[in-house]
C-alpha cells in the first residue's frame, strides 16, 4: 500500500473490508422455547387507595377512556 490511492478506492477497499466482516460471523437460531409468554413468577402488587391510608398520595388510578376511538366499526 505504498502507492497513493485515491478516495474512491479508499471507500471501496472499505466497503470490502467492513462486507467480509460482517458476511464472516455465523448466524444461529435460538432454539430454546423453554418459557414462551408472560413471566409465571410475577404478580400483581395491590396499592391501597388514598382513602385506605391517611397522609398517603399515589398515583391516581387507571380510567376508561370514553374518547370516542378513531375508527369506529360502523
Amino acid at each position: 500500500m505504498t502507492e497513493e490511492m485515491t478516495t474512491r478506492q479508499l471507500r471501496e477497499a472499505l466497503t470490502k473490508k467492513r462486507n467480509a466482516e460482517r458476511n464472516s460471523v455465523k448466524i444461529t437460531k435460538n432454539r430454546n422455547f423453554d418459557h414462551v409468554g408472560p413471566d409465571p413468577d410475577a404478580h400483581e402488587v395491590k396499592r391501597p387507595g388514598s382513602a385506605d391510608v391517611p397522609d398517603y398520595i399515589g398515583k391516581p388510578k387507571r380510567k376508561v377512556s370514553r374518547k370516542l376511538q378513531d375508527s369506529l366499526p360502523y
